[in-house]
């Protein structure tokens, strides 16, 4: 069920900065997969809300798998612990604390004066790298650069003329579209942008890719 959170969480890859990825299952009283669900930024609604409305009546005495710490400040949203405890949850397992202060620690132990039964550790490593850009950016306040290199055998990036169009294969290349699915941003030197005149768009196909 936590393998399956985190492949929820990853399909907000690219669409919820400059929060984190978080994806939740809730399971009956039965254990049978009651909801799902993801957060987006642009929807302002997390993902163990999203997760219980789809649950309905059933989330009363089951079990939430969420990927990360649920939240119990106000922000955008209410409490996602308020809603968990209010409809009747009985267990959070969470693999990781989330790293924002306003969140960290705080969540669970809101959920353990409630009377919820919090099991933290769970596919935590998973958890950690899925979200390591977020957690990179609590923990230090700085972004964080995934460096994109190219080059051939003997460390050049092009022929001397510059008639070189990729070095990369194909792969490599879907790759790197990939990750411009995925990132804030991206930086090329003031010499490519003008010999190149990159494009830098995302065309990575994901049916919510735009131009940059």
């Amino acid at each position: 069920m936590m393998t399956r959170a985190l492949e929820l969480a990853a399909q907000g890859a690219g669409r919820v900065s400059p929060g984190p990825l978080v994806g939740t299952v809730i399971v009956d009283a039965a254990g049978e997969v009651a909801g799902e669900g993801f957060y987006l930024y642009e929807q302002v609604k997390h993902a163990e809300t999203a997760a219980l409305e789809q649950a309905g009546e059933r989330a009363r005495g089951g079990t939430a798998y969420v990927s990360l710490e649920p939240h119990a400040h106000r922000g955008r949203t209410e409490p996602c612990t308020d809603a968990l405890i209010k409809a009747g949850i009985k267990r959070v397992v969470a693999p990781i604390e989330d790293p924002n202060p306003k969140v960290s620690g705080r969540g669970f132990a809101h959920l353990r004066e409630a009377g919820v039964a919090v099991s933290p550790g769970l596919l935590s490593d998973e958890a950690a790298q899925l979200n390591e850009a977020y957690i990179h950016f609590m923990r230090t306040a700085r972004p964080f650069v995934h460096l994109k290199l190219a080059v051939s055998l003997d460390g050049k990036v092009a022929t001397f003329s510059g008639d070189s169009r990729w070095i990369t294969g194909e792969e490599a290349r879907a790759r790197v579209h990939e990750l411009r699915h995925r990132y804030d941003a991206i930086m090329v030197g003031g010499r490519t942008a003008r010999a190149d005149d990159p494009l830098l768009t995302d065309r990575s196909c994901r049916s919510d890719s735009s131009h940059w």
